[in-house]
């Protein structure tokens, strides 16, 4: 039993747990942030971290982001705002071959002609591993633009391959299923975002039956080819300039893998500095 002698009440506003524990998490973001900075400065390395829509995740919601749920050592990555973001040693230099020498020091889809022929930057969120939809949803898309020469900027269903393509899923995909995803979106198409609304649940995978009858849009590869490890720089270059954009993957040297979408190049001193649009925000 209890005996309550006294009740006191104020009307001062107390802080609840869990904006404590907000507060707390907001506050070692902006100290990780500092220190990132800091090293950065002092290493003599050319990007700056900030806050993004990656870097509050819990490690967990990080884990969906990846294949095999690991999150492997991103160096700093998922603080990433802006710069040339390195994961080989700043020493690391190659001879410039021949093939390479003789193609443009620098292209980017998003300035050509004076336009970004890209479509705006998606978010796949932390709780679906889709990473593989978006990279080759946001080439589709491009190359859209580019076939028509204007600005058509469809906006295509990641769920339609997340849901529809039997070796994907939220848990992600293995980089030796992409012909028969190029396959897949010959034969089936790929239909807009209105028909089949992007939903980033691992747990609650949506069915193909719920994708709608008759799309607005419905856009099929007329064809499609898939390199490898095997191709050299000087053909990943000249696939982007006479193709458009490319579905690509960056392997970390954990051999964790993660896929954008391949826009441009930059020359870097010896080195070639790739260009991605990512599917983590706008930020």
């Amino acid at each position: 039993s209890i005996r309550i002698d006294e009740v006191a009440f104020s009307s001062y506003p107390f802080a609840s747990a869990s904006s404590l524990v907000s507060e707390y998490a907001r506050a070692q973001e902006k100290d990780i942030i500092r220190r990132l900075n800091e090293g950065i400065r002092a290493k003599g390395l050319r990007w700056t971290a900030g806050k993004t829509s990656v870097s509050s995740l819990s490690f967990e919601q990080k884990k969906n982001l990846f294949l095999r749920k690991k999150v492997p050592n991103l160096q700093g990555l998922e603080y990433y705002t802006g710069g040339v973001f390195e994961v080989l040693p700043r020493n690391y230099n190659v001879p410039v071959s021949p093939a390479v020498s003789q193609l443009v020091s620098s292209f980017d889809w998003r300035s050509r002609h004076g336009q970004n022929w890209m479509t705006s930057v998606k978010n796949q969120g932390p709780l679906c591993g889709s990473c593989w939809s978006f990279a080759t949803v946001g080439a589709a898309e491009a190359h859209v633009n580019l076939y028509y020469n204007q600005h058509i900027d469809l906006d295509l269903s990641e769920q339609d391959l997340v849901s529809c393509f039997p070796y994907g899923g939220c848990w992600g995909m293995y980089v030796y299923s992409y012909p028969r995803l190029f396959n897949h979106i010959m034969q089936q198409g790929v239909v807009d975002e209105r028909c089949f609304p992007y939903v980033q649940n691992q747990w609650i995978e949506l069915p193909c039956s719920q994708k709608c009858s008759f799309p607005e849009e419905r856009f099929r590869f007329s064809g499609a080819t898939v390199g490898g490890s095997g191709l050299s720089e000087a053909d990943i270059k000249r696939a982007l300039i006479e193709h458009g954009p490319i579905s690509a993957a960056v392997v970390l040297p954990e051999g964790f893998g993660h896929a954008m979408t391949l826009v441009g190049w930059r020359g870097v001193g010896y080195n070639t500095v790739w260009i991605y649009k990512n599917s983590w925000g706008p930020q």
